[in-house]
């Protein structure tokens, strides 16, 4: 059978300009870095969604490019969660990164429990739009393509690459599995 797997975009928030992503996979499983759009920020007495200056504009680029994963500094993702952009990060990612999870009190996040919204990145060489504060972050099922699938394979993978510092632009997909060089 031949399978088609959905792009993936991923917006990296970083300190002077947004970097968006889409990673395309092939039938073969083969992953690949489709496209790449460079974004400065232009956030001037910007309002969105109740948020404003730099998180409005990343909150902007999420629902426009219909993000799968974000990545920021605390601060952002803090202003993020409670709007419903991010979905529990734990619910994704398990074992072995619990020690690097942003965890939100109840007065930050608006909630009676805690919210883990984001796990701390590994520094890399290969995403130099990511600076050693950031955060990753799964942006929510109502505003993802893939992500109305709770637990999306895909996501959860790049995720984990993305957090351990490895490349994505290449590798050979099973379902289940980390994508294998």
């Amino acid at each position: 059978l031949i399978k088609e797997y959905p792009p993936i975009q991923v917006i990296y928030a970083g300190d002077s300009e947004i970097v968006v992503h889409e990673i395309r996979t092939d039938t073969f499983g083969k992953s690949r870095l489709a496209w790449e759009k460079t974004i400065p920020y232009d956030y001037d007495s910007l309002l969105y969604d109740q948020l404003n200056e730099k998180a409005a504009q990343i909150a902007y680029e999420i629902k426009k490019y219909k993000a799968e994963i974000v990545i920021a500094d605390a601060k952002t993702l803090i202003l993020l969660t409670p709007r419903s952009y991010l979905s529990n990060v734990t619910v994704y990612i398990g074992d072995g990164h619990e020690q690097n999870l942003l965890t939100l009190s109840a007065e930050e996040s608006t909630a009676i429990t805690s919210i883990n919204c984001g796990v701390k990145i590994e520094k890399s060489n290969y995403y130099p739009q990511v600076s050693e504060d950031s955060y990753l972050g799964i942006v929510s099922g109502v505003i993802s393509r893939m992500n109305e699938d709770m637990k999306a394979f895909m996501v959860i993978e790049f995720a984990r690459k993305i957090i351990e510092g490895e490349p994505y632009q290449i590798g050979r997909r099973v379902q289940g599995s980390d994508l294998v060089e």
